[in-house]
């Protein structure tokens, strides 16, 4: 019976994992974004991702981290969300959140909005870093990361990357 239930157990994970594909947008179709990994070590986890820049020319963006909405638009800000339910933002007094980003050896965390660049045809690495994600969690559901100065048909060049469905691995 143990093994009737273990074999169940398995196959409705398989086909979870199936039908709960990676999916990444971003407002910008010129560039993109590549989910790399989830690895959590303890309760930490690192995110990463690659971004490729292929508008023709560099950019010079800015990471928004704050959770205030802004600018008029309601989904323009960087938050994290397990499938346990909890919710990671940056909050420097609160465990869990969202500790740090690094895009390109660019640390964005000391301030509202943090400037990156990235050249034309190069992959550059995105990492999120989350402390006190919760131990049952198996994916992150959605990673939104808010940006300014990555579209150029938009006041202040605001795009917001989503990213649904990305597995953990932990150690």
């Amino acid at each position: 019976m143990k093994r009737i239930i273990a074999s169940f157990a398995a196959a409705v994970a398989i086909c979870i994992g199936c039908f709960a594909q990676t999916k990444i947008t971003f407002d910008n179709p010129d560039i993109k974004f590549t989910f790399k990994r989830c690895v959590v070590s303890g309760k930490i986890a690192y995110v990463d991702f690659l971004i490729l820049n292929e508008t023709g020319a560099a950019v010079d963006g800015l990471f928004r981290r704050d959770n205030e909405e802004g600018y008029g638009y309601t989904d323009y800000f960087t938050a994290v969300y397990d499938d346990e339910g909890m919710v990671y933002r940056w909050d420097f007094g609160n465990v869990p959140r969202i500790a740090g980003a690094e895009i390109g050896g660019y640390s964005l965390g000391g301030s509202s909005l943090t400037n990156f660049k990235l050249p034309v045809g190069v992959p550059v690495r995105m990492r999120l870093t989350i402390i006190g994600l919760d131990e049952y969690a198996t994916e992150l559901t959605l990673v939104k990361v808010a940006f300014r100065n990555m579209k150029s048909v938009h006041p202040y060049g605001i795009a917001v990357m989503d990213a649904h469905h990305l597995p953990i691995t932990r150690d």
